[in-house]
């Protein structure tokens, strides 16, 4: 899954982990982060870290430029 032009690292978790039908709640679990964390960062209400965008792309099983605009 490639990032399209304009599409947000937000927006990409989101549809990234839809499509893989994870809960907030397993893909929580794989990066040690609450869900609540999770579910601010799909909310735009928490900045979201490279490091965390790094745990979160390995546990979707993309690569960090598949949620981050080159």
């Amino acid at each position: 899954m490639s990032a399209s032009l304009g599409r947000s690292p937000i927006r990409a978790i989101r549809e990234t982990r839809r499509t893989k039908q994870l809960t907030q709640r397993k893909l929580s679990l794989a990066i040690g982060l609450q869900q609540a964390s999770i579910s601010r960062i799909e909310n735009g209400k928490k900045e979201v870290r490279l490091w965390d965008l790094r745990r979160i792309a390995k546990a979707l099983g993309v690569s960090l430029g598949d949620v981050v605009d080159d």
